[in-house]
């Protein structure tokens, strides 16, 4: 058969790339002649042809006509139509949705959309080993449309930031010409494919200017090689860019926009590589392999041949287009490509209803959120406020603090709001996080109960907020009763973090500036629901002040912005529920100020004192319960606990009570540095994912718990790849996949393999270390990351060691059962062979069988054998005691899949215990052939159980044992893999003290081993967080340029920043010191009243 490509219009380069690459693959794959026809001069032969493919609608419905089989590329927008009311007798093909729009209408319901695809085995990121700058950050310019006028442009533009972040700027051109700069700067033209991988992969930043409208393939290109990019501006782009997700998209680059945004992605390695991981993410959905299927389903459908599967990935991702619902049209499939996971997953909106976590929350609404304590009269006056002058779709949600001045009967009486009433006072935040879990409006604003609004006030907030997909909160200039300004958003980073202009005269023009900040004031501040997942909610251990001030610092953390925004101006009537001559309510105020300054400083230590990276943390979502089986997840991550700090999010909740919707967070302390997380679900955690509720639920808890346990730039560690879906919420420093089974082969995991293995290609595809415990893992995942690395299981070898060193003591079980014992502890699930258990009971009888071990499975077969011991489940720390009655160990598993691809943990310990041990044949289980029984059948392993039994066990070779154990302790597999990761050699173990941790006696609860981290004292609450003390500067133009830092195009100089840092440090110190001996002299005071 013969396919002939005719292309009528011109192609570009890069067009002619792909067809060129198409043509190859195509005629590889389906083994057929496939070819470009280079003489257009006699097109009356194309009907002949057994199928043609052209670019032009005239030649296609000229070989339709002639009864021949054509398929239409359409590639011109300006071809040649002629559209009649026939049916249409071909099928048409565009390379993107905006190709497709420039389509006449008749032919666009028909058009089959197939991408351009991204080469994974080609672009991906390399190794370069000739960065020899290490000091300077290199930033890649490219564009088609990329003239001399253009450059100059963007590189002063980045002279903004030079002198705090030095770089070296690569323009990728064909001819250069002089810059007048002070930027280190060349022009490259990379000759081959390889060279621009290289170029790509050196790249920390990539400057990407609009090309001409359509579908570009070098974006794409950019992002698998995991390279943040700027993008600015092209329509066509729009189908896979998508901003502040995989990339930063720009309109047009103004010099300071341009600047700012080039230096967050520098300096912020969090955000930078958080658009990295899912712009790589991005590239691999546009896949070379998957054009390739999709033009091969096409051609066999119109030859009429059988279809065959092209390559092993396209097989692979047919394999999860398979769970995929068939659209109604290609366009629908368009629409939805980016929420095609969610299509695939479970809906389980029942169990989380009551969080508000659905899709579909009411879009331009805002949700006003009024916190009240004994302000009958404030809140009277601002409802009626609300009322009046808002001219915006809101609904209002009262949150009541157990008032006691008749507060609650008269907000009883309003039908138009809902109302939270609280039995206790549980403090600001709390309060907060009960009013925005109460609503679902697009936007929430967290209002003061003696605010007073004035009118047109709400639209301009969110008009603010939606114009930006960056902003995250907005909040407008507060003003007085006496007209005097009280908030004007917070410029300066410092141990107060107080507002701009406090108590000066407002007047027009002073701070009406709509400004990017650090902070606005939480007596109105509106945040996006939408980010709530990512970011979190409040902490709830500031009862009263800084709440809102940590909260804007987690946002800018992420990446997102805080705006002050003075189109909208309202009244703040300060102190509302803090009556004249009411000392006892100041004297509580300054306590809890000192109290949350406190929190707030040891949260934020490192941006307060510009340290250069928070303290190393690990993040690990889990495969097990931290409480069950104690095995290669608890092994690792309690040693590099001893490092840094580690929290392990369990699979699924053990036990009850732990997460109902309005309990308090709680997390248990395993050790020192080492925390455990159960999810907020009565749910499996792989039955959570399958909705986008139970990601945001999940990501939110995550996001909160970091945030409590001050785990900033998290190594994100992944024992199971059924949390994929979770990570586009989470920001990793780094990611760590610890591949130890094949998933998709566990039953309950089985049906949905397809999906399985879609979500661990993903994670491959973004890891920047990959562990597997065998061979066979090894050979599976390596031609998906370069970075993988065979970490085999272990044995703790002291603690095994001791069933032949000791004398322990008998557990009673043991006592009663008649010798010799064979014994096997570790899951009894669905790898297990009850058949060849039950076949050794049955020949030999006078062996005993001890199974320990939770059970899963059927077990009939064992039924009849009164040989045979089910113990169930024995805790880690009491198997050496059973292991010490065993006199032979056994491995009895089933061969299939999931087994071939295990390293065994139980034959290290078998081993260190020095017994005796007959296994099934694995490719792991090889290694120790040497020194233990492997059998080939049934038969052959009843054979040698029998034959160790009888043996004398002084004659096991304990020094070729000791020999093959030596290098296989877990302290080995740790040392391993902080190799890998790097940065563990300067590491001090973390003990933190209470204050550290933000904590007081009165957070503990009863179990010591349970921080409860909502609870707090109760007392007066009113929010009043804008208190008027001296401020520092935040940072310089090397953070982010502020109006202040740039003047006539030059940063702000080194000496100055050092000059402001050294300032800062001794204001905070005495800030520290005066709270102290405040709280010294109300101390005495109140001594010398009670003795009075």
């Amino acid at each position: 058969m013969k396919v002939r490509f005719c292309f009528v219009n011109s192609l570009s380069g890069e067009d002619e790339y792909i067809v060129k690459n198409l043509i190859a693959d195509l005629k590889e794959a389906l083994n057929i002649d496939i070819k470009k026809i280079e003489d257009q001069s006699s097109k009356q032969q194309l009907p002949k042809i057994d199928l043609v493919i052209t670019d032009d609608y005239q030649t296609a419905n000229l070989v339709a006509n002639e009864e021949g089989k054509v398929i239409y590329w359409f590639r011109n927008p300006s071809d040649n139509f002629n559209i009649s009311n026939q049916k249409l007798k071909f099928p048409v093909v565009v390379s993107s949705r905006s190709l497709g729009n420039h389509l006449p209408k008749e032919l666009r319901g028909e058009a089959k959309i197939i991408y351009p695809g991204v080469m994974q085995k080609v672009y991906k990121p390399v190794a370069v080993d000739d960065m020899i700058e290490t000091t300077k950050r290199r930033i890649l310019i490219l564009g088609q449309e990329l003239n001399s006028k253009k450059i100059e442009h963007l590189v002063k533009s980045l002279e903004l930031i030079n002198q705090g972040c030095q770089m070296k700027i690569s323009i990728i051109r064909k001819e250069g010409f002089k810059i007048e700069t002070n930027i280190e700067y060349e022009f490259i033209n990379p000759n081959s494919l390889e060279a621009k991988v290289v170029e790509y992969s050196k790249a920390e930043l990539a400057i990407v200017v609009a090309e001409n409208e359509g579908f570009r393939l070098r974006p794409l290109e950019i992002m698998a090689c995991k390279t943040p990019i700027i993008f600015i501006h092209n329509k066509g782009v729009k189908e896979y860019i998508s901003h502040n997700h995989n990339c930063r998209l720009l309109l047009y680059p103004e010099p300071k926009r341009l600047a700012i945004t080039a230096l967050k992605l520098l300096k912020n390695n969090i955000l930078a590589k958080n658009i990295a991981i899912k712009g790589s993410t991005t590239a691999k959905e546009y896949s070379w392999n998957k054009t390739v299927l999709e033009w091969g389903q096409l051609i066999c459908k119109e030859l009429g041949i059988p279809e065959t599967v092209l390559i092993q990935e396209a097989e692979l991702e047919s394999e999860v287009n398979d769970e995929l619902p068939a659209p109604s049209s290609e366009w629908e499939e368009v629409e939805r490509r980016f929420d095609a996971e969610q299509s695939t997953r479970l809906d389980i909106s029942e169990q989380l209803e009551s969080l508000n976590y659905d899709e579909d929350y009411v879009e331009d609404r805002v949700d006003i959120v009024i916190i009240n304590y004994n302000t009958k009269e404030e809140i009277k006056d601002c409802l009626e406020s609300i009322k009046e002058l808002t001219d915006y779709n809101y609904q209002v949600i009262v949150v009541d603090n157990n008032s006691t001045d008749g507060s609650i009967e008269y907000l009883e009486s309003l039908d138009w709001i809902d109302l939270i009433k609280n039995d206790d006072n549980l403090g600001y935040a709390r309060a907060c996080n009960q009013g925005i879990k109460k609503g679902n409006s697009e936007y929430i604003l967290l209002l003061n109960s003696d605010i007073r609004v004035t009118e047109g006030w709400l639209k301009p907030l969110v008009e603010m907020a939606s114009s930006d997909d960056e902003i995250a909160v907005v909040g407008p200039k507060l003003i007085n009763e006496a007209g005097e300004i009280v908030g004007a958003g917070v410029t300066e980073l410092d141990e107060t973090c107080s507002p701009r202009g406090w108590k000066e005269e407002d007047s027009d023009g002073k701070y009406d500036e709509v400004e990017e900040c650090v902070s606005v004031g939480g007596a109105a501040y509106l945040i996006k629901r939408e980010l709530i997942p990512e970011i979190g909610l409040f902490d709830e251990r500031y009862f009263f002040y800084f709440e809102e001030t940590d909260y804007s610092l987690r946002v800018r953390e992420k990446g997102y912005k805080v705006i002050y925004c003075p189109k909208s101006k309202i009244y703040h009537l300060h102190e509302g529920s803090l009556k004249e001559g009411d000392e006892v309510g100041r004297k509580k105020r300054n306590k809890y100020f000192s109290e949350s300054q406190e929190l707030f400083l040891n949260k934020w230590d490192h941006l307060i004192l510009a340290e250069s990276k928070p303290k190393r943390s690990i993040l690990a979502l889990g495969i097990i319960p931290w409480s069950f089986r104690h095995q290669r997840p608890q092994q690792i991550l309690s040693r590099l606990s001893e490092g840094c700090k580690v929290l392990y999010v369990n699979n699924f909740k053990l036990g009850q009570g732990w997460f109902e919707p309005e309990n308090s967070l709680e997390i248990e302390k395993i050790d020192s540095n080492l925390y455990v997380l159960s999810p907020p679900s009565d749910a499996f955690v792989y039955e959570l994912v399958q909705s986008e509720a139970g990601c945001k639920l999940l990501a939110q808890v995550i996001n909160d718990s970091l945030d409590r346990l001050n785990m900033r730039e998290p190594i994100l560690w992944l024992d199971s790849p059924y949390w994929e879906p979770v990570i586009k919420y989470l920001s990793p420093a780094k990611v760590i996949y610890n591949c130890m089974d094949k998933f998709e082969e566990f039953d309950g995991l089985s049906e949905k393999a397809g999906l399985i293995k879609r979500f661990e290609r993903d994670i491959l595809s973004i890891a920047d270390i990959v562990m597997v415990t065998s061979q066979v893992l090894l050979d599976k995942v390596k031609y998906y990351n370069e970075n993988v690395h065979l970490v085999p299981n272990a044995a703790e070898i002291d603690h095994f060691k001791q069933a032949y060193e000791e004398e322990l003591e008998v557990p009673i079980e043991l006592e009663e059962i008649d010798g010799p014992i064979v014994g096997f502890f570790g899951a009894i699930a669905e790898w297990f062979d009850v058949e060849l258990v039950a076949n050794l009971a049955m020949q030999e009888p006078d062996i005993s069988i001890v199974l320990i071990g939770n059970v899963t499975i059927e077990l009939e077969e064992l039924e009849g054998y009164e040989n045979v011991y089910l113990l169930g489940e024995k805790p880690y720390q009491q198997l050496p005691n059973y292991l010490q009655g065993f006199d032979v160990c056994i491995i009895p598993f089933i061969k299939n899949d999931l087994t071939l691809s295990t390293d065994p943990v139980k034959l290290y310990e078998y081993l260190a215990a020095n017994k005796p041990v007959v296994s099934i044949d694995l490719p792991e289980v090889r290694k120790f052939a040497g020194v233990i029984e492997i059998a080939d059948n049934k038969e052959d392993f009843c054979e040698k159980v029998s034959k160790l039994c009888k043996e004398d066990k002084d004659k096991i070779n304990r020094e070729e044992i000791q020999k093959l154990l030596s290098k296989n302790d877990w302290t080995d597999r740790v040392k391993q893999i902080k190799d890998l990761i790097g940065g563990f050699d300067d590491v001090e173990v973390i003990e933190e003290s209470k204050s550290e941790r933000g904590l007081n006696d009165e957070e503990l609860k009863t179990d010591e081993n349970l921080i409860d981290i909502t609870e707090v004292e109760e007392v007066d609450k009113n929010k009043d967080s804008n208190k008027a003390i001296s401020i520092d500067t935040e940072e310089t133009i090397q953070s982010e340029p502020t109006n202040s830092e740039v003047k006539n195009g030059e940063a702000i100089s080194d000496k100055e920043e050092v000059q402001e840092e050294k300032l800062g440090f001794f204001k905070r110190a005495w800030s520290k010191v005066k709270n102290k001996f405040d709280q010294l002299i109300d101390w005495i005071k109140e001594l010398s009243n009670f003795e009075e």
